[in-house]
This record gives structure tokens, sequence and C-alpha cells, in this order.
């Protein structure tokens, strides 16, 4: 088990390392922001539940599933209106850096309440 906890440490502290890392590998090309956004969307969809059970001990994962299913759904719904022809490249693109902007609020809220959390809690 202990390897398992150190798994999910390591997910939770990696993803701004890794969007920070390869936003300056990227630099380069003309959108590093978007390149390093998609790949840290990847490790976003485990350190955001992960951290939500190891902060306060709740199953956090099948909200974020069921919250992306539905934000996928609400984006079709908004594009299929708007250009009545779907680009699904385009759609995915757009999906994926929406989850981006979601998860990364929602990480560093996270990461804020535990944070002011383990400082009130060392003033007990």
């Amino acid at each position: 088990m202990d390897l398992w906890k150190m798994i999910g440490a390591v997910v939770m502290v990696v993803p701004l390392p890794v969007y920070f890392l390869l936003r300056s590998k990227f630099t380069r090309k003309k959108r590093p922001a978007g390149a390093a956004a998609d790949a840290a969307t990847f490790i976003l969809f485990a350190a955001v539940p992960l951290s939500v059970e190891a902060l306060w001990q709740l199953p956090f994962f099948s909200l974020t599933a069921i919250g992306a299913v539905l934000t996928a759904i609400i984006l079709l719904y908004a594009e299929w209106k708007r250009t009545k022809e779907l680009d699904v490249f385009i759609y995915f693109r757009k999906t994926w850096r929406v989850y981006f902007l979601v998860l990364f609020s929602a990480y560093v809220l996270i990461w804020t309440a535990g944070t002011i959390l383990f400082i009130a809690g060392m003033f007990r």
C-alpha cells in the first residue's frame, strides 16, 4: 500500500512542474502554452480527485468524470448551435482546453485550501 501512496503523492504534485517544464521546452513553437496545457490535462484528471481524497477523504473521481462528460455535452451543443457543421478536431481541442482551465482552477483552489488547513492545524 505504501507504493500506491507514493504514486498518488507524485501524481498530486506533478501537474505544475509538467506544465511549466513543457511550456519552456515548447517556446520555439507558435503556441507553447497550448501544448503544455494539453499534456498537463492528463495529469490533472488524476491529481484533482487524488488531492480531494487526500485532504477530505471524499471519493471525487466519479464526480470529475461526470463533470467532464457534462462539459463535453454542453460544449458540443453550443458548438453545434453556433456552426451547424461540426469540426471534430476543433471541438476536441476546445473541450480539452476547457478541461484544463477547470481542472487547473480546481487544483489551485484545492492546494490553497490544503495549505490553509495545514497552517491552521499548526497553530492549534
